[in-house]
């Protein structure tokens, strides 16, 4: 009884996750960030007498849409001082891979000023972006595909969830 009670929890155990779980489009719902302390002194628009940290964001919403920005916030107030990059498009998630198809917007200011919103121009429209996911918890792992030796590659970037 005994070996077959040992037997029963090692199934058990090792049954209830599998390594082939595959994502769906909802599990991704939400709020994910990675941010990076940022030098006053980098931008002339920011307070040198204040912190801020330059933010990565992706917010996945429902019917598998999704809004993209990169900007400057102040760690205490959370105001954003300004913006660098918006992407807006659909995405799905098929076997852990995460296909975008979006519209990018970006800062046209040759002097790397931050700028509203309103200010950043279309720069393309219809890109399509396909790379591996993974996700932890309040963790999403962006892994990109390797590229060419004349490119600037990524690796990856680490999300965490912030809503």
């Amino acid at each position: 009884m005994k070996k077959f009670l040992i037997l029963l929890t090692v199934l058990f155990l090792t049954g209830c996750s599998s390594d082939d779980d595959t994502l769906s489009d909802t599990a991704v719902e939400g709020v994910w960030e990675k941010t990076t302390i940022v030098d006053s002194n980098e931008y002339d628009e920011l307070d040198e007498n204040l912190n801020y940290e330059s933010v990565i964001q992706y917010k996945f919403l429902k019917a598998s849409k999704f809004e993209s920005y990169t900007f400057i916030r102040a760690i205490e107030s959370s105001e954003i001082a300004g913006y660098m990059f918006k992407e807006l498009g659909s995405y799905t998630i098929n076997n852990n891979r995460l296909s975008l198809i979006s519209d990018r917007w970006i800062s046209q200011d040759d002097s790397g000023a931050l700028q509203s919103l309103q200010e950043l121009s279309l720069n393309e429209q219809e890109v399509e972006w396909s790379f591996n996911i993974i996700l932890e918890q309040n963790t999403l792992i962006f892994n990109f595909d390797p590229c060419g030796p004349a490119e600037n590659c990524i690796g990856s970037i680490t999300l965490n969830k912030v809503n």
